[in-house]
């Protein structure tokens, strides 16, 4: 249950992005969408989305795994 809260809030930090809506399309709908779906559906370009999608996720690596990053310092 701690590690939901956890997630939880980690995606609550990135709600507010205009394009947090990949996130929900990629991971949280019924059939996950692809990329080149996502893209149709937002009316963006496909590596809009990608690119997007991988800065949220990198995002919320950081907020869930934040030891992570000391290996980068």
């Amino acid at each position: 249950e701690r590690d939901l809260i956890r997630i939880e809030n980690a995606l609550d930090k990135v709600k507010d992005d205009k394009y947090f809506k990949i996130i929900e399309l990629k991971y949280f709908s019924k059939e996950s969408k692809s990329d080149e779906e996502i893209a149709g559906i937002l009316e963006k370009d496909r590596t809009t989305i990608t690119r997007n999608r991988k800065r949220l996720l990198n995002v919320i690596k950081i907020i869930l795994f934040p030891e992570s990053i000391k290996e980068f310092l």
